[in-house]
This record gives structure tokens, C-alpha cells and sequence, in this order.
């Protein structure tokens, strides 16, 4: 009879849970959302990389650093990938917003809603930091005839700086998100497990 109560419990706070606070209580969620960020801050990484050893001694790596972001502003492989995931960003700025943005709007305040929103708007952050910021840094470097000069080296080397701070943001958000998820979901039980009582 216990048992009986028990698991209706379960069942109720289950059913309780929306779908959305589940799957991101998942591990592959979190993983893979990690994944993504994780290349994305490899990225900044990397220019940062290119920055550092160019700025260290700018008169003598000037050529390289202009022609580094030449290359990247040129290559076909990395171009396609990037344009690849931001052809997806509407997908998952949808998903995001039904999921989370929506009903946190419709008054429904979880952990998960609040961790869920402060991700898209974490996106958009991003999105403008590359395209109003770092994009227009790089090109400035590319577009130096025998080089970038320091004070424009030094502008990259920060937008660099900032991206990866920022990405290292990025790559924890999907893990606070399912720790969030896992506490509504436990939330929820104890709640049903009250009502049961």
C-alpha cells in the first residue's frame, strides 16, 4: 500500500515537471551544450593565441597577424562550419524560447525558466560582442597593409580576451542549467510527496 502511494507520488511529480525541465536535466543535454561551447571558446582561445604572440612583439609579427585574420577571413573550411552553426542559432534560440522565455513571460518562475532565458540572452550578448565588436577588430588587423599598428593589435588582442571569458560563460550554462532542472524536478517531488501525505 506504501509502495502504491509512493509511486503515484513519482507519478504526480513527474507529470508535474514540464517535458522541457526534464530533458535538460539530462546528461546528454549538457554534454552536448557543452560541446558546442567548448568549441566556440577553443576558438577565442586560439585567435587569443594568435593575438598574444603577435602583440608580444608587434614590430616583428605584424605580417603574421594581418595575414593570420587574411586567412581566416578567406578559408572555406571554417567559414562553412561557423556559418553552419549560426544557421542553426534560429532553431535553437525557438527551442529556447518555447521552452523557457515563454513561460518564464507567463509567470511560471523556475529555476530551469530563469537559467533557460538568461541563455538566450547570454546568446544574443555573444552575438553582438562578435559581430559589433571582435569581427570588425579582426578586420581592421586584415586590412593593414604591412601590418596591424599596436593600438589596433592591442584592440583585437582585447576583443579576443573578452570573447573567451565570455565563451567559458557560455560552455557552463548548459550544467547550470540541469543542475536547475534537477532541482525543480526534486522540487516538484516533494511537493507531490506532500500532497500525498
Amino acid at each position: 500500500m506504501a509502495t502504491d502511494a509512493a509511486a503515484a507520488a513519482a507519478a504526480a511529480a513527474s507529470a508535474a515537471v514540464p517535458a522541457a525541465t526534464r530533458d535538460a536535466a539530462k546528461p546528454v543535454a549538457a554534454g552536448i551544450g557543452g560541446l558546442v561551447g567548448g568549441v566556440f571558446l577553443g576558438f577565442a582561445l586560439l585567435d587569443l593565441s594568435v593575438d598574444t604572440y603577435a602583440t608580444a612583439a608587434q614590430a616583428e609579427r605584424a605580417a603574421f597577424h594581418r595575414d593570420y585574420y587574411g586567412f581566416r577571413a578567406a578559408s572555406p573550411i571554417i567559414v562553412h562550419a561557423l556559418m553552419f552553426l549560426v544557421l542553426l542559432l534560429p532553431l535553437a534560440f525557438y527551442g529556447m524560447a518555447r521552452d523557457h522565455v515563454l513561460p518564464l513571460l507567463r509567470g511560471q518562475r523556475s529555476r530551469t525558466n530563469i537559467i533557460g532565458t538568461l541563455h538566450v540572452l547570454a546568446i544574443v550578448g555573444v552575438l553582438v560582442l562578435v559581430i559589433g565588436f571582435v569581427k570588425p577588430a579582426e578586420e581592421a588587423v586584415a586590412a593593414s597593409k604591412a601590418g596591424p599598428d599596436d593600438a589596433t593589435a592591442r584592440r583585437c588582442w582585447t576583443m579576443h580576451l573578452l570573447l573567451a571569458l565570455y565563451n567559458v560563460g557560455m560552455a557552463v550554462f548548459p550544467f547550470q542549467k540541469a543542475r536547475a532542472a534537477e532541482a525543480d524536478m526534486a522540487d516538484a517531488a516533494l511537493v507531490a510527496s506532500k500532497r500525498s501525505a
